[in-house]
């Protein structure tokens, strides 16, 4: 699982392994140099011993801190680039996901995903790997010191290892599980927070600070609830791996003690030996350590590799068509159905022609389908049956990004981002002309209001630009769909906060600006649309009706009965 994500740095990684590995032997002939100067203590106590072994040691000391910089910088410069490849993945797999993967996931549990599980992703490559070398490594080299010195003191100092083995076994899934409920919990604390938020607005006015707070307590606690179970285990698993390695130092003080006092051993062998086997209880409790950071990491990383290995249900087919002319496009629907893959259909058998340069409006009841029709076109969805087409072409033949640029779209919940009010106009192409920024407000007729405040066009908004009504953000969003001067216009219910002076301002506007522009128009509003080229009536999916304002009136179907109802709510609200 490590080494595909490894081997794309394997410079920097078998940089840094060099680098420790010339530290882990420098610190083994520290040992030496202490034994054998205490050997010849008895044979010539000179201070030129003492000074030559000090400077040994002094020099050893100067190069494993030198060399510990350098493996710390690769091994650690290793880790965050493979952090960052990880959530940049992850990022562009988002991008590529459609809508059902934001039904279905929480954006708090994608942000625990990008965040917390990538640090441990990234402790994992870093202090994981150093952990498992020196375990491998000094451990290895440590035992044959030991050997050298005394193969029969070395096998009882490793009486304990094997109950090491079997507490590490023993802990080693727990940890896992523990640490990815840990990490589920924390996701549902960030998709909790950012969701208070979000709804701040609707929690004061309802008053329910007070409620919200008792709720984030009740999640709160049991994130902390689960840390604590993962900080028991770890309390037990850490102190037990000690323990069990002091018995083998202990082991060694009885014996090797015994050996020094019979002369079967020097003193300053045993010195050494101690030596030895403290570097060697280092790779031992790195066991533990490994252990507790691979657990953690592998965890993390299949939680990342769950989004960023998840193939997109919405992407291009093979030899996809890049190089299309849309300037003169006509749109067929035919037989077109669809269903949120709930069993119910949402769309059923719907045909409908948009000939280039048409202005049509798609009219129903909330819930009858008409988004849904609209992210068919624009392939944010693909239907279950039947086929779209451009130009004769089934739009999945098309690029995904050559297909999108077909469009100038309004979505009926006006999103803007947290910048100056011209980024957010000019977000299609931050680099276009002014000019066309200030006329773009001008046809939404925003720009009047732009200009009153401080810094006009550079006035920075607030997360999804609080601190503007919201038929001032819906203004913003139609300029900034002017701007991208797409061949088709998508105004998806795209006046519902205006009033209808507003709305007749910025209709007289379009029609002037975009008369050559093929134009769909979804709407509730018959005002709105009562001047378009046709007109279909969607009901439970399917289209009931269609004509012009006049041919649909006259039938006195669905259409008129709504125009009538319309019409009465509007002399009800004058009175």
């Amino acid at each position: 699982m490590m080494w595909k994500y490894l081997k794309k740095y394997k410079k920097l990684f078998f940089t840094s392994i060099f680098f420790l590995l010339l530290v882990d032997i420098s610190q083994l002939i520290i040992p030496t140099v202490i034994g054998k100067t205490i050997n010849q203590l008895k044979l010539s106590p000179t201070p030129t011993l003492f000074f030559r072994s000090g400077l040994i040691i002094v020099l050893l000391g100067i190069v494993i801190f030198v060399l510990r910089h350098f493996w710390r910088a690769s091994l650690m410069k290793m880790a965050m680039r493979i952090e960052t490849d990880l959530r940049e993945k992850m990022y562009e797999r988002l991008l590529s996901l459609s809508q059902h993967f934001y039904g279905k996931w929480e954006t708090g549990d994608i942000m625990a995903r990008a965040t917390n599980d990538l640090n441990a992703v990234r402790m994992m490559f870093s202090f994981g790997v150093v952990a498992f070398f020196d375990m491998i490594v000094l451990g290895s080299a440590a035992l044959i010191f030991m050997l050298h010195i005394s193969p029969k003191l070395t096998l009882i100092s490793i009486i304990p290892l094997p109950f090491l083995s079997l507490l590490v076994f023993y802990f080693e899934k727990k940890i896992h599980l523990t640490f990815k409920a840990v990490q589920e919990k924390f996701s549902s604390l960030t998709t909790f927070v950012q969701e208070i938020f979000s709804g701040i607005f609707v929690i004061k006015a309802f008053n329910r600070e007070k409620g919200s707070e008792e709720r984030f307590d009740n999640i709160n606690m049991d994130y902390l609830n689960q840390n604590l179970k993962l900080a028991k285990l770890q309390a037990i698993f850490e102190p037990l791996m000690i323990f069990i390695v002091a018995l083998g130092t202990l082991l060694v003080l009885y014996f090797g003690g015994i050996a020094v006092i019979e002369h079967r051993m020097k003193i300053g062998d045993l010195v050494a030996f101690f030596s030895y086997l403290g570097i060697l209880s280092w790779p031992m409790m790195a066991l533990g350590f490994a252990v507790n950071i691979y657990q953690r990491g592998t965890a993390s990383l299949k939680r990342v590799e769950e989004i960023a290995d998840m193939e997109p249900d919405i992407k291009n087919e093979k030899d996809a068509i890049k190089d299309a002319d849309f300037s003169n496009a006509e749109i067929e629907l035919k037989n077109v159905s669809f269903n949120y893959k709930n069993g119910v259909k949402i769309l059923k058998n719907v045909n409908l022609k948009i000939k280039s340069g048409e202005k049509i409006a798609i009219l129903g009841r909330i819930g009858a389908g008409k988004s849904t029709l609209i992210k068919l076109i624009m392939r944010f969805l693909d239907s279950d049956e039947g086929q779209i087409l451009i130009n004769g072409i089934n739009i999945k033949k098309y690029d995904i990004e050559t297909l999108r640029r077909f469009f100038s779209y309004v979505s009926q919940e006006p999103f803007l981002f947290s910048m100056s009010i011209r980024d957010n106009i000019a977000f299609f192409n931050p680099n276009i002309s002014f000019d066309k920024i200030k006329e773009a407000a001008e046809i939404a007729d925003m720009s009047a209001q732009i200009e009153d405040m401080p810094k006009k066009y550079d006035t920075m908004l607030g997360e999804r630009g609080v601190n503007l009504s919201g038929g001032q953000k819906q203004r913003l969003t139609i300029a900034r769909a002017v701007l991208k001067d797409a061949p088709v216009f998508i105004f998806d219910d795209a006046f519902s906060s205006v009033d209808t002076d507003t709305e007749d301002k910025i209709l007289k506007n379009i029609s002037n600006k975009l008369s050559q522009k093929t134009i769909i128009f979804i709407a509730h509003r018959i005002s709105t649309i009562k001047d378009v080229d046709y007109i279909y009536v969607l009901d439970e999916g399917e289209i009931v009706e269609s004509g012009t304002h006049s041919e649909l009136i006259d039938r006195k179907g669905l259409y008129f009965d709504i125009y009538e109802r319309q019409k009465l709510e509007e002399k009800l609200a004058k009175e």
